[in-house]
């Protein structure tokens, strides 16, 4: 795989460092002299002097057809330039652009990059997807958020527990890829009955997010709990000895009292004879 990392620091490191002895082609191009003496040092490898978002720097540096372009620099603006270039000019098949601001993020996108990162953008989304479901349901966007991998445990008030997949109309527009139940992993069909506190992990378009999380959160009606208790009586599953036993528990302490107030009366007529 050829892959193109252009500017960065530490973080151009890691990345060299990473892919560097996997039998990939790497091309590096370093606007900063002591950046890449840095590299050349540390990682052994050639790093070309340029800037990335300059037409000739790329033409010299070889990063035609790159699988993945890579752009680190500092700017957000010197990225963005960087890997329109290698897309349209130099038949990038992938550019990744990292920017400081997260509100070029989806600007960017609209604008054409098959993937813009910033650290600050990912964090917020993380604390407001597990802040709004309240850490039963967790999310994330994968292939540049065409697609969302939910995981969900249910709860016994959501209404789809006790039943099986084909009785729960579940939704045509989301998929179970598995359920993970203990330490045994289930591929679901029709006639799997979902339980209580079991993980399932879904997929869906992210249009369709929201109206998953309400589906699977969705509570048992009455008619749902009046049906189980019907299927519990039927089981034999009454509580009936642990009524009785409260009944009679209360008769049998005011007896031990009374007991032990004649033993005195006994002792106090022998005395007096």
């Amino acid at each position: 795989m050829k892959i193109v990392v252009a500017g960065g620091t530490h973080q151009a490191e890691y990345i060299v460092h990473m892919f560097h002895t996997r039998g990939n082609n790497l091309v590096i191009i370093n606007p900063s002299k002591a950046e890449a003496e840095k590299l050349v040092e540390r990682e052994r490898v050639s790093v070309y002097i340029g800037q990335p978002w300059k037409s000739f720097v790329l033409e010299e540096a070889r990063a035609h057809d790159a699988d993945i372009f890579i752009a680190l620099c500092d700017k957000d603006t010197d990225n963005y330039a960087a890997c329109q270039l290698a897309k349209k000019s130099f038949n990038a098949r992938k550019v990744i652009c990292v920017v400081n601001n997260p509100n070029n993020v989806e600007l960017y996108k609209s604008l054409g990059l098959d993937s813009v990162i910033s650290s600050t953008y990912l964090l917020a989304d993380s604390v407001k997807s597990e802040s709004s479901v309240e850490d039963i349901v967790k999310a994330i966007s994968l292939e540049n958020n065409r697609v969302v991998m939910i995981e969900a445990v249910l709860l016994s008030r959501f209404s789809i527990c006790g039943k099986s997949l084909a009785e729960t109309n579940f939704p045509k527009y989301a998929a179970i890829s598995c359920i993970l139940r203990g330490s045994e992993v289930i591929i679901p069909n029709g006639q799997v009955v979902f339980q209580p506190k079991d993980k399932l992990m879904m997929t869906c378009a992210p249009a369709d997010q929201k109206r998953l999380t309400l589906f699977i959160k969705q509570e048992k009606s009455e008619d749902d709990l009046q049906k189980e208790l019907l299927s519990s009586a039927e089981k034999g599953e009454e509580v009936k000895p642990a009524e009785s036993v409260s009944e009679e528990t209360p008769e049998a302490e005011p007896e031990a009292p009374a007991t032990e107030e004649k033993k005195p009366v006994k002792k106090a007529n022998t005395k007096k004879k």
